[in-house]
């Protein structure tokens, strides 16, 4: 089942049980619906936003679907593996296998900064829940930097604003982090590995540095290990 919307932008494609809208000039993957049953028929409503459905074998055998994606940002060369929003909604952190760390605005999709200094794939992003730090894990470490740098003399905020910031602090761990977090009085972070999650304090001020908890925890939960975790602060 095909269908072009009224502008001829975007092309309504169902087959089996899965519904796809892609872009018609460049055959990308925009949306995808997964059916319950197999997609007989489908159309665009005049203002391409409702798509009706007809269905095959299913109790509800015509069901509306919304198209709601608003843009593509293309932020990356090959895969965005962590994505997190600033609090305020206004700004979106993206982590990518290029090992770059970047700022958008999620309003228009425009890049506002980027965040040097990683060595190596990101796979997780976070943004503390104050808005003033970006934290990213590549490898075996987790980079810090400011949400925006600091003027420097004879320099604007909306200058530092446009400028890339370079990471203030890394934290070195003993194995490849996978996953990070940041608590919401923005003192703890939790990473994971492949084997253990880590929790461990945060302090900021003139110098930034980390004073562990010790906790490492297996994925029940449970307590396994109570002591240093020797996180070194580079």
């Amino acid at each position: 089942q095909l269908q072009f919307s009224s502008a001829g932008a975007k092309l309504l494609i169902g087959h089996r049980q899965r519904l796809r809208v892609v872009d018609a000039a460049s055959g990308r993957l925009l949306q995808q619906f997964d059916e319950a049953a197999t997609v007989a028929s489908a159309a665009f409503a005049p203002d391409n936003l409702p798509m009706a459905v007809g269905r095959v074998g299913a109790a509800d055998n015509a069901v509306l679907r919304q198209y709601s994606l608003e843009r593509l940002i293309d932020a990356h060369e090959g895969a965005v593996a962590s994505i997190a929003f600033t609090p305020d909604g206004a700004g979106i952190v993206s982590g990518g296998v290029d090992k770059g760390v970047h700022l958008w605005n999620s309003s228009d999709g425009s890049r506002l900064r980027s965040y040097v200094g990683g060595e190596s794939a990101i796979n997780s992003v976070a943004v503390t829940r104050d808005g003033q730090r970006v934290l990213a894990a590549g490898g075996d470490s987790v980079h810090l930097w400011p949400i925006v740098s600091s003027p420097t003399e004879g320099q604007t905020a909306e200058q530092a604003a446009a400028m890339d910031v370079t990471a203030s602090a890394t934290f070195e761990f003993p194995a490849a982090v996978e996953s990070i977090s940041s608590s919401v009085d923005n003192t703890r972070l939790a990473t994971t590995t492949a084997k253990i999650s880590v929790d461990f304090r945060l302090k900021f001020g003139d110098c930034v540095f980390i004073q562990p908890v010790g906790q490492i925890f297996f994925g029940s939960g449970d307590i396994i290990y109570d002591g240093d975790p020797r996180l070194q602060v580079r």
